[in-house]
């Protein structure tokens, strides 16, 4: 252990000891008499005294004392224990000394008020309240020597509880040794004996008998105080307090104390934790404070926070690096010349973009007020069908037709008390008032099914549908935008515009829209571009403009219906160069921001960039955009550049934004990267939204969803439906999910369905390869049963790893090819666990798949297809959980199916296909798989023929309750591994308690594990472990849920047998 300096903010935090600092009795505190202690508390003891568990003579000694002269034995210490007064203490070390006062107290730890009441325990136990034995450490800290022994004597009193007896003395070994003798330590006593331990072996023996540590701000003096103590050897507490999930403000205040620490360790932490709040800054001040130890540690990372930061302070501390390089070794000295080399490796653009050179915003003229006009749209609700659209909407078949004596009301239709299916039924069967009735009420949930359906409807009721498309759009823009492409209308109109400003889906329906309707859509616009400022008159001003772009004279002519002044103020629109639409105030370059950090942005083939006296200019046009649409100025300048290279030079900006802990003012830094970002942006935010729930950033992360939808790309897509499926925070998932939602509405399909189709095929051949070309040498990159890559050579010999580039190698080859497998693995690693668990779910819940779908996206895709071609397949009779097993099938490495005695076998194309689980096979067949399986030498993904069949006894089959797991104690944390199963922690009850695990099945049944004592949300482990009071089912009987999954929820529940407390 190293000692280290510490500012006043930490050393005023240190809780002194015997032999250090200018340790106070707490004097600024006021004494409390036992009189006054008691009288404030007499109602709540009185409480206290009426409960069984207080024992009589806890309370003859209450009611019969003398609070001017309290008993010392039982009723002082018990109104110590339960009132926690400090001030209290004091009184009593005043009043009977030293001695006597620690023997009181020592009585008082056998009570305590926060959940045991005044009922007396025969064992001390660790407050959470430390008040009181502070008071005792830093009176003993004054105490003459004489009198400190005598103290020191009481405190070896079994009596005492170790932890309080080696927190309060801390310089007596013997005491420090017994308390880190106790195990397993639990985080109140952790806290304590950080003040306690002054060398590394302590520090780590006290780290590894603490199993859950909790860091809360509170928690600040104790590491202040280890830092004193025991120098250096701090940083393994606060690498373990990290790892427990260290509260996140405590987590802050742990990074500043480890800048302070001048170790390449406490460097490599602090690298660790730099995209969490405070972790730059962190950083910042560690390599400020010590540049000879903090370089090697940055130049020798391999990370990219550590790259970033190594840059910064590279480009904007020259003369530190000067002063710092003579002690550097010589690695991170090459490192340093590098970034130096690299920071304009291209020569600048002789021929820049000219919006660059002239910003719109230079000597601009002070622009007039546009004007404003209240105009109303009277037009009447109007259709224009693109020919043969409406006969083949009307064609349509319902999934289900109704005979007259079922068919249901429209009422009880409209307010959605029926299926998909009978409203499917009803909008073809019903006629005349009913009909019109149904769709003049009916308010569509904006589902697949209703979106697939809205189209009907208005192909046959016209207007009288269209009140119903319009509540539609009000809930899913997504869904439902597309219906409304036929429609011209005062209200359709301004919406269609204003999804211009959008990017993606809802931008390309307003461009069908305004390509359906052509001029004839001016009318409906021209209230909005000439109404109040916003979103919606910017999208009709940018709709009219694309309308006249051949046909100026035209729309002017059009707009004229509303008079002279508004089609003269369109003239001026039109005339308007959209570029030079700018805000009254042209916003700064941020304080933070530093330009000559950001790498080059290549213009096309690379062999250029733009000048870099250019860039604050190209900063200004990110700043301008708003949070639907980018400044038109930025998508000229993106026109002209490398995309891949601007995607880098975005991101670059937004590492500085994340350097400076996410400036509340400059969002659009995150915006810009939905607006320039690629998949290698995909791949680097992700981990950051699945994570700023946790750093108190929901919002951040909604916006980071956005990004993700924004960039579009089959990788974006295929993070945002992992997030929907797997981050541990509801609320983002749900927002996740509600993204995922309305993109499959959009597209008519299921989440699930759209899940299957956003497995991007990575580049990969149809044998789930990839060639790496070097050049002269070539290499295949391949994926085992699960999806972890191996590699080969170009002859099929095995190897450990991709060599490094050799001389004889194409460098430019050599280098794409390095940075396609390093993409590549991350890419599939991320996939990999994902398309594992969505087919284990397929057959835990039984899912199905119709023949097209199972060819094109399992069978055929190169990723998935590796698993496929490892698993045991079903053709059913249908879809329905239940349906009977009509054929089991493998797929072959050739993708044509095989039957169990390897036979050939045909796949109907109307079959409908599962993963079969080994339930639905006889033991003959499961026996001719697994033999089969074997010969082949094909391992499984994850256990399906191994796995184990579990069933109900026939008294479980007619009841909902399983008795057989009653009372089955387990550890709190295996109740929590249930979640990879599905399972969910019910609605914390009080004190944030949560009591059952829950398992909600396809029918909207629950199965519920109920608990004791229960789960905090906080604090898993806090009430210990968990006992299994019943585990019973919502609705119906265990007979009804069908075998497989069952069998699924029995074996859950099995496995919890194995970890019985």
């Amino acid at each position: 252990m190293t000692p280290f300096s510490l500012p006043d903010k930490w050393l005023n935090r240190v809780i002194p000891w015997r032999g250090w600092g200018h340790p106070q009795a707490l004097k600024p505190i006021e004494r409390v008499s036992a009189r006054v202690c008691f009288e404030a508390q007499s109602v709540e003891i009185d409480k206290e005294l009426a409960r069984s568990s207080t024992t009589d003579q806890v309370r003859d000694s209450i009611r019969a004392c003398d609070w001017d002269k309290p008993d010392l034995k039982l009723a002082l210490p018990a109104l110590l224990g339960f009132s926690g007064s400090v001030g209290l203490l004091a009184w009593t070390l005043d009043t009977y000394g030293t001695t006597p006062a620690i023997q009181a107290w020592a009585q008082s730890t056998h009570f305590g008020s926060w959940y045991r009441g005044l009922t007396y325990q025969p064992d001390p136990a660790v407050s959470w309240r430390t008040a009181q034995p502070e008071l005792l450490r830093r009176t003993l800290a004054t105490l003459p020597e004489a009198e400190y022994r005598l103290a020191v004597t009481e405190l070896r009193d079994p009596a005492i509880h170790p932890v309080h007896a080696a927190y309060i003395a801390p310089t007596e070994p013997d005491l420090v040794a017994a308390a880190l003798a106790l195990t397993p330590i639990d985080h109140r006593s952790f806290d304590l004996l950080l003040c306690a331990v002054e060398t590394e072996s302590q520090v780590h023996e006290l780290v590894v008998n603490t199993p859950t540590i909790y860091t809360p701000p509170s928690s600040m003096p104790s590491f202040a105080t280890a830092a004193v103590r025991a120098g250096t050897a701090v940083t393994e507490a606060i690498a373990a307090a990290f790892k427990n999930g260290a509260d996140t403000d405590g987590r802050v205040e742990l990074m500043d104390l480890l800048a302070h620490c001048p170790t390449p360790e406490a460097f490599r932490q602090l690298l660790g934790y730099a995209g969490t709040r405070g972790g730059y800054g962190a950083i910042r001040s560690a390599l400020e404070r010590h540049p000879s130890v903090g370089l090697p540690a940055l130049a020798h990372s391999g990370t990219e926070a550590a790259a970033v930061e190594l840059q910064a302070y590279v480009l904007t501390q020259p003369e530190q690096i000067a002063t710092a390089s003579p002690a550097l070794d010589d690695a991170t000295r090459a490192t340093i010349e590098k970034i130096t080399a690299m920071q304009d490796a291209l020569p600048e653009s002789d021929s820049p973009p000219t919006i660059l050179l002239n910003p719109p915003w230079i000597g601009r003229k002070k622009a007039a007020k546009p004007p404003v006009f209240e105009l109303r749209a009277e037009l009447a609700v109007t259709f224009h069908w693109p020919p043969g659209e409406r006969e083949r909407l009307l064609a349509r078949q319902p999934t289900f037709r109704f005979t007259p004596q079922y068919m249901p009301s429209w009422q009880r239709l409209a307010e959605g008390s029926y299926s998909d299916w009978q409203m499917e039924g009803a909008l073809v069967e019903l006629s005349g008032d009913d009909a019109l009735a149904l769709v003049r009420h009916w308010a569509p949930t904006a589902r697949y099914w209703d979106a697939g359906w809205l189209p009907y409807a208005l192909a046959r009721f016209g207007a009288d549908a269209y009140p119903a498309a319009v509540r539609a759009l009000d809930k899913s823009a997504v869904a439902a935008a597309y219906t409304l492409i036929p429609v011209r209308s005062h209200e359709v109109a301004p919406r269609m515009a204003e999804f211009l400003l959008r990017r993606g889906k809802l931008r390309t329906v307003a461009l069908d829209w305004l390509r359906c309707h052509g001029l004839d859509a001016v009318a409906y616009l021209v209230p909005a571009a000439l109404g109040k400022a916003g979103a919606r008159r910017r999208g009709a001003e940018a709709a009219l403009r694309r309308l006249a772009a051949n046909h100026s004279e035209e729309v002017v002519d059009r707009a004229r219906s509303y008079g002279d002044e508004p089609a003269a103020a369109i003239a001026v629109l039109l005339d308007t160069d959209p570029l030079t639409i700018l805000p009254a105030r042209v916003p700064a370059l941020p304080a933070w921001l530093g330009p000559q950090l950001l790498p080059q942005i290549a213009l096309p083939g690379r062999h250029s960039a733009l000048p870099r006296e250019l860039v604050p200019a190209l900063i200004t046009m990110c700043q301008l955009g708003d949070a639907d649409a980018p400044y038109l100025g930025l998508e000229t300048v993106a026109a002209v550049c490398d995309p891949g290279s601007l995607a880098q030079w975005a991101w670059a900006l937004f590492q500085q934004y994340r350097r400076m802990d996410y400036s509340s003012k400059d969002v659009w830094v995150l915006r810009l990267q939905g607006w320039l970002g690629d998949d290698d942006t995909v791949r680097s935010l992700s981990p950051l939204i699945q994570a700023w729930p946790g750093e108190s950033a929901h919002q951040r992360a909604v916006a980071g969803l956005d990004v993700l939808s924004d960039i579009g790309t089959d990788v974006a897509l295929m993070h945002l439906y992992r997030i929907s499926q797997k981050v541990p925070f509801k609320a983002l998932r749900a927002k996740a999910a509600d993204k995922i939602e309305q993109i499959a509405d959009e597209l008519e399909l299921t989440p699930e369905q759209l899940g299957d189709r956003l497995v991007p095929d990575f580049g990969l051949s149809p044998q789930g390869t990839a060639t790496l070309d070097f050049g002269p040498r070539q290499f295949v990159i391949g994926f085992d049963e699960s999806l972890k890559p191996y590699l080969t050579d170009a002859d099929g010999k095995p190897r450990k790893a991709l060599p490094k580039p050799a001389a004889t190698d194409d460098p430019d080859l050599a280098a794409a090819a390095t940075k396609q497998f390093s993409a590549l693995k991350k890419d599939v690693r991320g996939a990999a666990s994902d398309q594992i668990a969505r087919l284990q779910r397929a057959m835990r819940y039984q899912r199905r798949f119709d023949a097209a779908d199972f060819r094109a996206y399992f069978v055929s895709h190169p990723l998935v297809g590796v698993l496929v071609r490892r698993l045991v397949w079903g053709a059913y009779e249908t879809a329905e959980p239940n349906s009977p097993l009509l054929k089991s099938f493998r797929v072959a490495e050739d993708n044509s199916f095989a039957d169990a005695e390897d036979n050939p076998f045909e796949l109907d194309e109307n079959a409908v296909v599962g993963v079969v689980h080994p339930a639905q096979l006889a033991a003959e067949l499961l026996a001719a798989w697994s033999e089969l399986l074997a010969d082949y030498e094909l391992l499984q993904p994850f256990p399906q023929l191994s796995r184990p069949v579990y069933r109900l006894t026939d008294s479980e089959k007619s009841t909902n309750v399983l008795s057989r797991f009653d009372k089955l104690t387990v550890p709190s944390r295996v109740l929590l591994g249930l979640a990879k199963q599905g399972w969910n922690r019910d609605t914390p009850a009080d004190a944030g308690v949560q009591n059952s695990v829950i398992q909600t099945l396809p029918s909207g049944a629950e199965v519920s594990i109920d608990l004791d004592p229960g789960i905090p949300v906080g604090e898993p482990d806090m009430l210990g472990d968990q006992t299994i009071q019943r585990v019973w089912l919502s609705s119906g009987t265990y007979g009804d849920i069908d075998p497989v999954l069952i069998s699924e929820i029995l074996a859950d529940l099995t496995e919890l047998e194995r970890h019985r407390s």
